[in-house]
């Protein structure tokens, strides 16, 4: 049976002293004035917090960000079985993946939409914001409710964190990597488009095509096409291009409306991944229609199979988030090995000041 836990959480509630090493973040960029001051001050409560933090097999499975982005993730993860729990195969065996983990949902209702920042100009307080977020979630220290903050309680400690916005990899991903890694926390931190462009680019060589299909506000913010080419630097991939085009929910037939826009703009290039970065698309729908084109390459069919690599896949939001968690979990033994259903644990990120943020309670509408 599911259980719902609603606490307040606060990232500066550890009291326990730390022994530090006063290290200094090693930055080819400048990160953030927020991580220069955790990272410098070994006095600051985030700096004892997160200094030398590993994860343990009874904490919680995070997912962060705005509540379009994390409310699909937590239903998929509570419900997944897309692999063997005794030997890890990708192949369904009828259990659930994440049996007896806690799935803690953060939704950052206060701080969305993102795009409002960057209208602003004020990148480096959306970066700020991220990073805060992710902070949030590493304490143990809770209050009970938003109004009782003499209450007293506990929460999981995180032991896989996903910022599951696609503006996170432009705005924060950075700054919280260099602090983590300056900090020696070697909690993992999943960003789910630097995960599917791994994924797309996996195998293939110099050159290869990878098309995004995603909401018109984040086509217009994300900057898809530098995330890609920083990826295919760090993976050694040479010529690599990125193709994104906005999905339409309206149309009952997303694989072939992308096709139409890339034809469309002039394109000739054989694409070689399809990314789906908007979780109202159904993904099985569309692996459905790829497979039913390439059965039958006549007509219509004919001229979109030419516009397809030979290896041409569909990488989908839900199952590379899920597949990492699993991939993660099983390399570092952090499953709790608890033989129930997934529990489930939701709350609402509040800014508390501009380097802090605390978690309430929070219901989703339609539960």
């Amino acid at each position: 049976m599911k259980k719902d836990k609603y606490l307040l959480l606060t990232a500066a509630g550890v009291l326990a002293l730390l022994p530090s090493c006063g290290r200094k973040v090693q930055s080819v960029k400048p990160t953030i004035a927020l991580v220069r001051e955790i990272v410098s001050d070994e006095s600051n409560p985030k700096h004892i917090l997160l200094e030398g933090l590993e994860p343990q097999p009874n904490g919680g499975i995070y997912l962060i960000g705005p509540e379009a982005d994390v409310a699909p993730l937590r239903e998929d993860l509570l419900s997944s079985d897309r692999f063997d729990n005794v030997d890890g195969r990708a192949v369904s065996d009828g259990l659930l993946d994440f049996s007896g983990e806690q799935i803690c949902s953060v939704f950052d209702i206060q701080g969305t939409p993102y795009g409002k920042f960057l209208a602003q100009g004020q990148e480096d307080e959306l970066r700020t914001l991220n990073v805060c977020n992710l902070i949030s979630v590493m304490d143990t220290v809770c209050h009970i409710g938003s109004f009782d903050v003499t209450g007293m309680g506990t929460k999981p400690q995180a032991k896989i964190a996903v910022m599951a916005s696609s503006y996170v990899p432009n705005y924060g991903a950075y700054d919280a990597d260099s602090l983590f890694s300056a900090l020696n926390c070697s909690v993992p931190v999943i960003y789910p488009l630097y995960s599917m462009i791994d994924e797309a680019l996996s195998g293939k060589g110099d050159g290869a095509v990878i098309g995004i299909i995603s909401t018109e506000e984040k086509l217009s913010d994300v900057g898809y096409s530098a995330v890609v080419q920083e990826r295919a630097r760090l993976l050694g991939k040479k010529g690599v291009e990125c193709v994104a085009f906005p999905s339409d929910t309206t149309l009952n037939d997303a694989l072939i409306a992308f096709l139409d826009n890339y034809i469309s703009a002039g394109y000739t290039f054989k694409l070689d991944a399809l990314l789906i970065d908007d979780l109202a698309l159904d993904a099985s729908a569309m692996r459905d229609r790829l497979s039913f084109m390439r059965a039958d390459l006549t007509g219509d069919n004919e001229t979109y199979g030419n516009m397809l690599s030979k290896n041409f896949e569909i990488v989908d939001l839900r199952q590379t988030v899920a597949s990492e968690i699993y991939r993660l979990m099983r390399e570092r033994n952090l499953f709790t090995h608890q033989i129930s259903r997934p529990e489930f644990s939701d709350f609402q990120a509040i800014e508390s000041d501009s380097t802090t943020v605390t978690l309430s309670k929070y219901k989703l509408q339609d539960e």
